[in-house]
């Protein structure tokens, strides 16, 4: 792991001004909606885990729920709970593959797996939250994945693009 650098922290800060702010755009444009199909929290998090790595992306997702729960009650209780799980894993994931990852294809797919593994923890943390059995976790996590097919696309063309350019500025 690299050493973290003011340099990262503030890269962070800003993906985490971003994460909290494009969900509220994506709602005002879009409506409630627009959140669950384009997966605005998503975006930065991602980011913050292939530029930045995965200590920095797991306090960046922190701080978007965290800042955007108390500034604007969103995500709502008791979602905040199945989100934080899932915004932990894909930074996680994604900042795992902070230094192995080079190329948009390469990108592409570690996005792909970090969404599934995602969804899967999403799924497991609706059991307890919303005291259900295991199959309807899992069910209630990828049943809302057709809705989501637009953010999951804009992720996968959009996030190895901003990746390269991070990777300019030598983060």
């Amino acid at each position: 792991m690299k050493t973290v650098t003011v340099r990262k922290i503030v890269a962070a800060a800003l993906l985490a001004a971003v994460g909290i702010i494009l969900p509220q755009v994506f709602h005002r444009i879009g409506g409630q909606a627009a959140g669950a199909m384009f997966l605005p929290m998503h975006l930065p998090v991602l980011l913050a885990g292939f530029t930045l790595g995965a200590p920095l992306a797991l306090a960046c997702a922190a701080v978007i729920l965290t800042l955007s729960f108390a500034l604007t009650g969103m995500p709502p209780l008791p979602a905040l709970w199945m989100i934080a799980a899932q915004l932990a894993v894909l930074a996680a994931a994604s900042g795992l593959r902070y230094e192995k990852t080079h190329g948009f294809l390469r990108v592409s797919v570690s996005i792909v797996i970090a969404q599934i593994a995602g969804l899967l923890v999403y799924g497991l943390a609706a059991v307890p939250v919303l005291h259900l059995k295991l199959l309807a976790g899992l069910a209630l996590a990828f049943g809302g994945v057709r809705k989501a097919v637009p953010g999951f696309l804009l992720q996968i063309v959009l996030v190895p693009l901003l990746v390269r350019v991070f990777r300019r500025w030598k983060l």
